[in-house]
């Protein structure tokens, strides 16, 4: 078992798929193989919290130029979600046609240049006339576009061939892509503390940040060699011959899935950042407004979905199935829809009032956020996992599904920001959101199975299939009856 968590394949000359592993005895490959996976968990770790340490570099870099508001917040963490979006995209194209030691290195040392490059574009703007004659609004968008695009782009590049460098085998790739998404999350989740409390307040942090990403650069390239001469062992080896261990159905995806799939990790992702943003609107009447808070929600939903990611890969590899993402699913809305009557608990018996502020925020936060965020964190590595049937193509579809997940983050927050809550509330807004989980396991049972699929479904599932949602459905109209916004009334917010 390596540091990604999956089992090195065998070495019997029986497996057509591993008879190139004669090539090298058994403790040299096992020695590639592990460092190999080792300077993965580095990429992820290091490149998603510079993603986090330049996001929050951005904010202190255009505050003085257009201001801090939460327009200049929601902009910047949106333009670099959409650079996250292109990055994938892309990433995923190229990962399967060029060496994966090669596209990440090449992008980590742009992302330092990119890392860089932010307090000159921010220097420029200031200085610029044209600028200053803008909109503020216009402003705004202008200088979150130049300052943050290309670091949430070149940053970004490196997940699908990471991804697509480790897997051999189909049935792995819901694993790999669980653990370089775990590790990843946890690399943010330190990038957003470090930044936030220590780095931008004692040291240059783009200086380092920069200098970290040229070396991890120099030493994958470096490390990565004797995988890349691996990698062209085993093409030669294996031209002409069949791998036991693809999908025999077919090796392209699934068309009919693969769209219900792309809608999944959109509406799930919608569903993430639509929570986020009502979090924090949920607990500001509460705990007041404060970096401790901003913290808090958004270390606990990292910390969550990188447990939920990991675990994600765990039943991907094991099970892989539609019906136990359809139970993921459900779970998904159960965790999201229990927010509403948990903060009307907690309120109402006035359990956290006596807390310290800290630990009062951190009790809070893990109370009604920590569950939704496992659960969802468990769906992209079970749907990457049933779209992909062959290895060549696993590195464009693990980057379109990132894609278009980060896609979904970010209308997520968008519309939770400018509509769903000024509109219905922050707690009805939970409530709503865990109604999307209930339809698309609707959606996926509905979908075509794959044919590695062992378990077949019974009467009874299907009938579980029908009942469960429809009694989620109700339990969610009762929510939205009974539960009001906590901004309808602070007074009978606080002492209901």
């Amino acid at each position: 078992m390596t540091a990604l968590g999956v089992a090195t394949p065998p070495t019997k000359p029986t497996r057509p798929a591993s008879d190139h592993f004669n090539q090298t005895t058994p403790n040299e490959k096992d020695l590639v193989s592990s460092a190999w996976k080792i300077t993965i968990v580095a990429v992820a770790i290091i490149s998603n919290a510079a993603l986090l340490i330049a996001q929050q570099a951005a904010f202190r870099l255009l505050a003085p130029v257009i201001g801090s508001s939460v327009e200049t917040w929601s902009a910047i963490i949106g333009v670099f979600l959409l650079g996250i979006a292109i990055g994938n995209h892309y990433a995923g194209k190229l990962a399967d046609r060029f060496s994966a030691v090669t596209l990440i290195s090449g992008s980590l040392a742009a992302g330092s240049i990119s890392m860089l490059l932010m307090p000159v574009i921010a220097d420029n703007l200031a200085s610029s006339v044209a600028f200053g004659q803008l909109s503020l609004s216009v402003q705004i968008f202008t200088g979150a576009f130049f300052v943050c695009l290309l670091p949430g782009i070149v940053l970004s590049l490196v997940t699908p061939p990471s991804i697509r460098s480790i897997v051999n085998d189909p049935r792995e790739i819901g694993s790999v892509a669980g653990r370089i998404f775990a590790w990843g999350t946890f690399g943010s989740l330190a990038g957003n503390y470090l930044a936030g409390f220590v780095l931008l307040a004692i040291f240059g942090v783009r200086v380092i940040t920069a200098a970290s990403l040229i070396v991890l650069a120099v030493a994958t390239f470096i490390g990565g060699r004797r995988h890349a001469i691996g990698e062209k062992r085993t093409q030669k080896l294996s031209d002409g011959a069949v791998n036991t261990n693809e999908d025999d159905s077919t090796t392209d995806i699934d068309r009919q899935w693969y769209r219900k799939a792309l809608l999944i990790v959109f509406a799930c992702s919608f569903v993430t950042g639509a929570v986020e943003g009502a979090a924090f609107r949920i607990l500001t009447p509460l705990v007041g407004v404060s970096m401790f808070l901003s913290a808090g929600v958004v270390g606990v939903i990292l910390a969550g979905m990188s447990f939920g990611n990991a675990f994600g890969g765990n039943l991907a590899t094991r099970f892989g199935t539609h019906q136990v993402l359809r139970k993921s699913l459900i779970a998904c809305a159960v965790a999201t829809l229990a927010i509403a009557p948990l903060w009307k608990f907690v309120v109402s018996s006035g359990i956290f009032k006596q807390m310290p502020l800290i630990p009062q925020i951190l009790a809070w936060s893990f109370t009604l956020f920590l569950l939704p965020a496992i659960a969802f964190g468990t769906i992209t590595p079970q749907v990457i996992r049933l779209s992909v049937r062959s290895v060549k193509n696993s590195g464009k579809i693990s980057g379109q599904l990132y894609a278009w997940s980060t896609v979904g983050c970010i209308v997520g927050i968008l519309a939770a920001a400018w509509f769903s809550i000024e509109t219905f509330g922050a707690i009805r807004t939970t409530i709503l959101c865990g109604m999307i989980p209930v339809a698309l396991a609707l959606l996926t049972g509905n979908g075509t199975l794959k044919a590695t699929d062992e378990v077949s479904e019974t009467s009874a599932a299907k009938s579980d299939l029908r009942t469960i949602p429809a009694a989620l459905l109700v339990a969610a109209v009762a929510l939205l009856l009974t539960c009001k916004s906590p901004y309808r009334s602070r007074k009978s917010l606080l002492q209901p």
